[in-house]
């Protein structure tokens, strides 16, 4: 997409000066796809992680390995999850909660449900999920032809 396009897409922009449409197609507004990698790191870092697969590896009839084994089956199948898409949310979340009720992540304010379910918001700015760099105010006139 070219930056007149971009522009075009966002008609807000035609009232704003140079620099602050620029800030306003470059700031942190739109979700990316939470790698699996980052809810693993996530994990790891409050030493989460190995009672998760210590749990997984449990009595296959037991409620909480099979949520243990849900969560690292996806982590381990998908390169990351696509959060914006609702079928994926309901999933992602599911198996959230499952590990939730069975003491394995918290839930609060904020709690490790809410965190994993965070990590891909405000990513990327509208210009970078337009396939663009950063955008300068010169860009902007550039774009505008002046």
């Amino acid at each position: 997409m070219h930056l007149t396009q971009l522009l075009a897409a966002w008609p807000e922009t035609a009232a704003m000066d140079a620099v602050a449409a620029a800030a306003f197609l470059n700031a942190l507004t739109a979700p990316v796809p939470v790698p699996a990698g980052d809810v693993i790191r996530y994990l790891t870092l409050v030493g989460k992680w190995e009672a998760i697969k210590i749990a997984s590896e449990g009595d296959t009839g037991a409620a909480k390995t099979v949520a243990a084994r849900k969560m690292t089956s996806a982590l381990a199948d998908f390169e990351s999850f696509d959060l914006a898409n609702a079928q994926y949310l309901a999933v992602v979340t599911a198996r959230l909660d499952d590990l939730v009720a069975h003491g394995l992540i918290g839930t609060g304010a904020p709690g490790d449900r809410e965190i994993i379910l965070a990590l891909g918001a405000n990513r990327r700015s509208r210009a970078g999920a337009a396939g663009l760099g950063e955008i300068s105010p010169g860009d902007i006139k550039t774009a505008r032809g002046f």
